[in-house]
């Protein structure tokens, strides 16, 4: 199924745009937050293997 969205004329933040896109298109619920700690921890451990191409 193909979908269009449109956001920002709706003054939606980012935030708001990530969380319901991925309840939408994913059918998952999850909070932006845990999404920048999971971030966060992958880049870690990208940083401390030495590994920097991508």
């Amino acid at each position: 199924m193909i979908k269009s969205y449109s956001f920002t004329p709706k003054g939606q933040t980012t935030t708001e745009i990530v969380e319901r896109h991925q309840r939408e298109l994913y059918d998952v619920d999850i909070s932006s937050s845990l999404v920048s700690r999971v971030t966060d921890n992958i880049l870690d451990d990208i940083t401390a293997s030495g590994r920097t191409d991508r």
